[in-house]
């Protein structure tokens, strides 16, 4: 049994948050880089699994701001909303 219409479309993202997605992305495993922290470094520093932090670096899945928050502190720096 499919989902009906409305269900696909809340689970559908922007394409526009796609690419600040992946920008952020990007941006969080080069400052991890620039540190010289490994990924197990930061997994340990969030309290996740080092897989956790690989798959936040390398696949296509956007973090709730839950994950995001100690992602961010885990590299020195922090989350501050833009209102």
């Amino acid at each position: 049994m499919s989902r009906p219409e409305a269900d696909r479309r809340r689970y559908e993202v922007d394409p526009q948050v796609k690419i600040e997605w992946e920008v952020l992305r990007a941006k969080l495993r080069q400052r991890r880089i620039s540190l010289g922290l490994t990924q197990a470094e930061v997994s340990e520093a969030m309290g996740r699994s080092r897989d956790f932090v690989a798959v936040l670096e390398n696949q296509n899945s956007s973090p709730n701001v839950l994950t995001l928050i100690p992602w961010v502190a885990a590299l020195g720096g922090t989350v501050e909303p833009k209102w």
